[in-house]
């Protein structure tokens, strides 16, 4: 993701994720838009986040915001991944950071799939730890020291 986007990152779904991801974005210098269906929710986020989160759903943020946002990242509860993904699309949002699982099941998948594909649009499942600062910065010292010849990692 880039920095010299002409607007922000839509930010979709404001729970534990989105907290995640507002941090890998604040620590990146990128200006996002966080967004929330109900008024808890958003303030719970930007009393956890410092970032004042817009409650009322994507769908009516986009109606009331209709600029052209490229990017988004949908981190919703897994009952709305999809549903909102489609709305983004239907906006004409041509890059989204789709979190995991995707969806509620493989045919929703294949659904956003096609759909994404008829509106010349990408949806990339999201492993946000590609997005670290940590992560850019060890592929920086990689590619300036030239290339890997090893790899140890582990899970904890």
């Amino acid at each position: 993701m880039s920095n010299n986007l002409t607007n922000p990152i839509l930010l979709v779904g404001v729970g534990p994720m989105a907290v995640a991801y507002s941090e890998v974005l604040k620590a990146l210098g990128q200006s996002f838009v966080a967004i929330s269906r109900s008024e808890a929710s958003a303030l719970s986020f930007t009393e956890k986040t410092g970032v004042k989160a817009i409650s009322g759903g994507v769908e009516n943020f986009l109606l009331q915001n209709p600029e052209d946002y490229s990017h988004a990242i949908v981190a919703t509860g897994v009952e709305a991944l999809a549903a909102a993904t489609k709305i983004l699309l239907q906006h004409g949002v041509k890059s989204i950071l789709l979190e995991k699982p995707g969806a509620k099941n493989i045919a929703e998948i294949e659904d956003l799939h096609n759909y994404a594909l008829g509106r010349d649009a990408s949806i990339f499942l999201a492993y946000n730890r590609r997005f670290y600062a940590s992560v850019l910065k060890a592929k920086e010292i990689i590619a300036a020291d030239g290339g890997v010849l090893s790899l140890n990692f582990e899970f904890t």
